[in-house]
């Protein structure tokens, strides 16, 4: 069975209906986007938040990073600091 385009947007529309969700964002409509470039004071969240490449990686804690299938396993940077992986211990779903 071949699904136009028609077809799939309203599978899709029905399914987001269907399984409500509450979503929080921030959007910077104005400006230069220069704006809310820090984390917040009271976040720790954010330093865990490093950069794998081109791409970006969180540390869980306790030796644990998560990345994007896309991004791969290999050092994270964090702050000025790269961690290395341990080899052997990347695993993938």
């Amino acid at each position: 069975m071949h699904l136009s385009v028609i077809p799939k947007l309203r599978l899709l529309v029905f399914f987001l209906l269907l399984f409500p969700s509450h979503l929080w964002g921030v959007i910077i409509s104005s400006g230069d986007g220069s704006r809310n470039t820090t984390a917040p004071g009271d976040d720790p969240g954010w330093s865990n938040v490093g950069k794998r490449g081109s791409s970006s990686g969180i540390c869980l804690g306790n030796r644990w990073v998560l990345t994007g299938k896309n991004v791969g396993a290999g050092s994270l940077t964090l702050g000025e600091t790269p961690y290395n992986a341990e080899a052997g211990t990347a695993a993938s779903t």
